[in-house]
């Protein structure tokens, strides 16, 4: 089986190779491998990388359809780019805020206005030095008036932004940063010691 065997593994293409005969079974066996890892590694965790590499997994479809062997191979490019991870040196802001910067740069994606970079990098700061200053208290998620707090800090953050195209968005877009402070939570402490 497959799974015996990390998709980011070396040896992953060699395991692919040798159960599957022909171009079309091994660009599906990776297509499933390389879905199923993006679905239980980033779609809580990193909703923005998630939506990047499920975007580019049916662009590679749409584009090599019946061509299978170039489709292999765009697949194992893809492999390797999330084996990487994200770079740390093409961030604009420290790698344990990328997520959240990224949640925010999503909620602006259709603006037909062009957002300026550098206030979404601003908001992002805010953000975290707010779920910073609110996680660390201890058992946080279970005392409500705490995550209210929080809540309402986050809303007024974006609101307030200077960011027409989020500012209407302000309870969706704290309710999505909310989701992914709690499933990165862990992480997040980690970067505070």
């Amino acid at each position: 089986m497959i799974d015996e065997v990390s998709i980011f593994s070396e040896d992953f293409p060699i395991k692919i190779n040798s159960l599957y005969g022909n171009s079309k079974s091994k660009a599906s066996a990776m297509e499933h491998a390389l879905r199923g890892h993006i679905k239980v590694s980033l779609q809580n965790s990193d909703p923005a990388m998630y939506r990047k590499f499920d975007d580019r997994i049916n662009e590679l479809i749409n584009k090599y359809q019946n061509n299978w062997d170039q489709m292999l191979v765009e697949l194992e490019e893809l492999r390797r780019e999330a084996a990487a991870g994200r770079s740390e040196s093409e961030l604009k802001v420290p790698i344990y805020q990328a997520p959240f910067f990224d949640l925010i740069c999503l909620a602006c994606e259709n603006d037909e206005q062009n957002t300026n970079e550098a206030e979404l990098i601003i908001l992002s700061n805010e953000v975290m030095a707010a779920i910073f200053d609110s996680i660390v208290i201890s058992d946080f998620w279970n005392k409500s008036d705490e995550t209210l707090r929080l809540t309402g800090k986050i809303e007024q953050l974006i609101r307030f932004s200077g960011v027409p195209s989020i500012e209407i968005k302000d309870k969706e877009i704290t309710s999505d940063i909310l989701k992914l402070t709690k499933n990165n939570h862990n992480e997040i402490l980690r970067c505070l010691r």
